[in-house]
């Protein structure tokens, strides 16, 4: 049993570890993207070096940048409103089932324009039978 356990917690171990790297990574790297100071001090220090062409693409890396940024944050809205839409209690669609039928009810027993419509088309059917 205790070669078992030694296995055990060495391979769970392992697994952990593989797991909170992943995990850390994916936080460095949203650290790293996100972090537009750093960004800064590196255009600054080489862009003394910068030509047109430089500046034109460092404006284009950083305008994909943030392009990324905001399909990253309308994704994440979406799932967000995904996962917390409302959903109303099965109680309430048994009321709302009830309230359907009697306003189909009134609405075929409300003389109006509809009624007269639906009238006029039933008794035109009795006609051509």
């Amino acid at each position: 049993m205790g070669n078992f356990m030694q296995y055990f917690f060495q391979d769970f171990g392992r697994a952990a570890r593989a797991l909170w790297d992943m995990i850390s990574d994916g936080l460095m790297f949203l650290y790293y993207f996100l972090n537009l100071g750093s960004v800064s001090d590196i255009i600054r220090a080489h862009s003394g070096d910068f030509g047109v062409w430089d500046w034109v693409l460092v404006i284009v890396v950083n305008l994909l940048r943030l392009a990324v940024i905001i399909v990253v944050i309308v994704l994440l809205a979406k799932l967000c409103k995904r996962i917390f839409r409302f959903r109303a209690p099965v109680k309430e669609y048994d009321a709302l089932v009830k309230q359907v039928k009697d306003l189909q009810k009134e609405y075929y027993n409300t003389p109006g324009m509809y009624y007269l419509a639906d009238k006029a088309a039933k008794e035109a059917k009795k006609a051509a039978k």
